[in-house]
C-alpha cells in the first residue's frame, strides 16, 4: 500500500471538517448496505483469496445488476507486498538480499508477495488494522466511478478518525493530518526532537513558566517531520474495488526499516503509529477499538450503512 501515480497532481490539504464536493444527498435517499466481515488475525494470502472470491462472484453477476458491498477487516501476520507494476524494481526497495525465486526474506523470514494493486513495497503485520473495501462503484446513488474521488474519500475516512476521535490537532499532540501532494495515503505532521534514533513529540504551545527554558532549548532544535500513518493501495476491476488501506495502531515499525516504504526516501518522512501520536495524552488505543471506529467513519464519510456478517456468508457465494 503505497504511492499511487495519480496522487502526484494533488495539493497538500489539511483536514478539518469532512465535506464531500462530489455528492449531494437528500434525507430521503436510502443508504447502501455494506456487509462487514471481521477476519481477525489472518495470513495475507488467505485474505487475498477471500477478496478474489468476491471479485470472481462480481464478474459472474456483473450483467445482472449491482453486486453486494463488503468491508473485510483483518490484522495480518508479518508480510511484505509490492504492486505488480513495481515488481521488476522491488530489489531497489529492499534493504536485505533477495531474488525473485525467494518466497520470503532470508533475514527475517517474512513472506514477500507480488500483488495486483498499484504502488511499491510496504509492510503489514500485527498492531495494524487493514480494511479491504469491496465496493461496486457503478452504484452511483452511493459512489462515483472516479478513482480520484475514491482514493480521496478513503483518506478522508482516516483523517476523520484522527481528528474527531483522537483530536490529534489539539494539545498535547499538536499534530496535523493531511493529504500529501506526491504520495497517496494519510500523513501526520508534527514538530519533533530527534536524538539517538528516538523521536520525541514537542508541545510547542505550552506556556508553563517552569518549562519555559526547557521548551525554548528544545524548540530551537526541533524539526518538522511528516510520517505516514495510513497507506492506501487499491485495485479496480469493472468498477469493483479491492485491496484498500492499512492503519498503524501499535505495530512494530522496525519492519519498515528493512524496506523503502512506498518508495519514500526523504529522511524527514517516515512511518508512525497512532499510539506514538497520542502517547502524550496517556491514551493507548487497541486494535479492536480502532477497528470499530474505522467502520463508523466509513459509514459517515461514504454515507453507507454497515452491518456485521460472518465468514460463512462469503463461503456461500456461488462462483
Amino acid at each position: 500500500m503505497l504511492h499511487c501515480p495519480i496522487g502526484k497532481n494533488l495539493k497538500c490539504v489539511s483536514f478539518s471538517i469532512w465535506t464531500n464536493p462530489f455528492r449531494a444527498y437528500t434525507t430521503s435517499l436510502k443508504r447502501p448496505l455494506v456487509k462487514v466481515i471481521r477476519l481477525g488475525r489472518m495470513e495475507y494470502t488467505e485474505a487475498l483469496k477471500l477478496q478474489q472470491q468476491i471479485i470472481n462472484y462480481h464478474m459472474n453477476k456483473y450483467r445482472d445488476g449491482l453486486t453486494d458491498d463488503y468491508l473485510l477487516q483483518v490484522e495480518h501476520l508479518p508480510v511484505y507486498t509490492c504492486g505488480r507494476r513495481q515488481w521488476k524494481t522491488v530489489q531497489e526497495e529492499l534493504k536485505f538480499p533477495w531474488n525473485e525465486q525467494d518466497t520470503q526474506s532470508k533475514e527475517s523470514c517474512v513472506p514477500i508477495h507480488r500483488i495486483d494493486r498499484g504502488g511499491k513495497v510496504t509492510y503489514h503485520g500485527p498492531g495494524q488494522v487493514v480494511i479491504y473495501p469491496l465496493f461496486d462503484l457503478r452504484n452511483e446513488a452511493a459512489y462515483k466511478k472516479d478513482l480520484y474521488w475514491y482514493l480521496r474519500t478513503l483518506e478522508d475516512v482516516v483523517m476523520s478518525l484522527l481528528t474527531q476521535d483522537y483530536h490529534i490537532d489539539k494539545e498535547p499532540c499538536n499534530a496535523k493530518c493531511f493529504h500529501d501532494e506526491e504520495f497517496t495515503g494519510v500523513w501526520v505532521s508534527r514538530h519533533v526532537q530527534q536524538t539517538d534514533n528516538t523521536i520525541k513529540t514537542l508541545n510547542l504551545n505550552s506556556n508553563a513558566n517552569a518549562n519555559a527554558n526547557a521548551n525554548a532549548n528544545a524548540n530551537a532544535n526541533a524539526i518538522q517531520r511528516s510520517d505516514k500513518i495510513s497507506a492506501i493501495g487499491v485495485g479496480i476491476s469493472r468498477w469493483k474495488t479491492y485491496h484498500g488501506l492499512s492503519f498503524n495502531v501499535n505495530c512494530d515499525l522496525t519492519f519498515f526499516d528493512k524496506i523503502v516504504p512506498c518508495g519514500i526516501r526523504d529522511p524527514n518522512k517516515g512511518v508512525t503509529n497512532l499510539c506514538d501520536i497520542v502517547s502524550a495524552r496517556g491514551t493507548m488505543p487497541t486494535i479492536s477499538t480502532v477497528s470499530d471506529q474505522l467502520v463508523a467513519h466509513f459509514e459517515r464519510v461514504f454515507q453507507v450503512k454497515c452491518v456485521d456478517a460472518d465468514l460463512g456468508h462469503l463461503h456461500a457465494l456461488s462462483l
